[in-house]
C-alpha cells in the first residue's frame, strides 16, 4: 500500500511504534507496473464510500 500511494504522488505517513516496522516502511525498493497501478486505481475508485 505504501508503494501504491507513493507512486500516486501521495504523502505517506505510516504509523508504527515498532522500530523494525519503521525501517521496513523505508525500504520500498520496487515499482508497481503501470498495468497493475491502473487496475488498483480502478478498484480504489469503485470501492470508495462516503461515511455519513
Amino acid at each position: 500500500m505504501l508503494a501504491f500511494d507513493l507512486q500516486l504522488g501521495c504523502i505517506v505517513l505510516p504509523k508504527s511504534d515498532n522500530v523494525k516496522e519503521m525501517q521496513e516502511n523505508l525500504n520500498i525498493d520496487f515499482e508497481i507496473s503501470a498495468d497493475d497501478m491502473a487496475d488498483w486505481v480502478k478498484l480504489k475508485e469503485n470501492t470508495q464510500t462516503m461515511a455519513v
